[in-house]
């Protein structure tokens, strides 16, 4: 079970971390970015809620090996369907020059401006994979209920991601962007220390977590944008370093509960505070990459 999970994880960074910021780098940084490019991001959270809701729905009545029955047949008529598009139509390979493309990795990495933003990214991430991987043993084991209704809770939260990047399309027009940030993590923090003080119930729980989606979907596509600016030339290396970056702040999420260990109640408020905590430092403390940002606009 855990293969047939990384190769899904594997699938959905694939998917996240690297189709999506190549779209970004090929539009100049701007409001005009954020505004076309973010539709593609809202489509990807109403997916992710509806397939949750319908895996809920597997697992109670088939049982959770129908999950992965699903997603291979859906798998494959996806598969089938995209061959004739002529995005997916190329034509023969160049050589692959490890030592240039380990190079440009290099020069990718140096760059504050595309570090700061991932950075914040990954912190966000951290904290919402933090409450994912708490919330079979909370909702489920703690307060007995059953997979099918917990599996219509992501569709609930995934509202507050859809409306957070519709606003962030709007406040992209009048705002910069790194303001946007900071609000989004603001959002996040609040929603995080919320975490820690609401009853142990599914509509308190439910709230605070739609409202960090909010605060999720208000950041998140504005920080790719802002990593992906300078690099539209090197858009396939710089989307696989992003996606990496992010993977790995999944990750520790991830591990964070577990280390801080204790009860679960606490340990999952606690992972998401550190990681809104990080988030909102580092938007704070980032003008100057916004303003090398700026001039760069300003010159092109």
């Amino acid at each position: 079970m855990v293969v047939h999970w990384s190769c899904i994880a594997g699938c959905w960074c694939l998917r996240g971390n690297n189709i999506e910021p190549c779209d970004r780098a090929r539009s100049p940084f701007g409001p005009s970015a954020n505004a076309t490019t973010d539709w593609g991001n809202t489509c990807f959270f109403v997916g992710s809620g509806s397939g949750s809701t319908l895996g809920g729905l597997l697992a109670a009545w088939l049982g959770w090996r129908a999950i992965f029955a699903f997603a291979a047949l859906y798998g494959g008529v996806v598969l089938v369907a995209m061959m004739p598009l002529p995005e997916t139509k190329k034509g023969p390979a160049a050589p692959i020059r490890a030592k240039a493309v380990f190079v440009t990795y290099g020069g990718i990495l140096i760059s504050r401006s595309f570090i700061v933003p991932n950075i914040v990214a990954a912190a966000l991430i951290a904290s919402m994979f933090a409450f994912t991987v708490s919330a079979a043993p909370i909702f489920v084991k703690g307060l007995q209920l059953s997979p099918a209704l917990v599996g219509c809770f992501p569709a609930v939260a995934v509202c507050g991601t859809i409306l957070g990047a519709s606003l962030a399309r709007w406040a992209a027009m009048r705002v910069q962007p790194i303001t946007i940030v900071r609000v989004g993590s603001s959002i996040a923090l609040a929603s995080s220390v919320a975490m820690a003080w609401i009853p142990v119930s599914a509509p308190y729980l439910m709230g605070a977590v739609t409202f960090y989606c909010l605060g999720f979907g208000l950041a998140l596509p504005v920080t790719v944008s802002m990593a992906m600016a300078r690099f539209g030339d090197q858009a396939g290396a710089a989307s696989a370093l992003l996606g990496a970056i992010q993977s790995v702040g999944g990750t520790i999420g991830a591990s964070m509960v577990a280390l801080i260990g204790g009860s679960i109640y606490r340990a999952m408020p606690a992972a998401m505070i550190v990681g809104s905590v990080i988030a909102l430092t580092i938007a704070l403390s980032s003008g100057g990459v916004v303003a090398g940002q700026k001039e760069s606009r300003t010159a092109a």
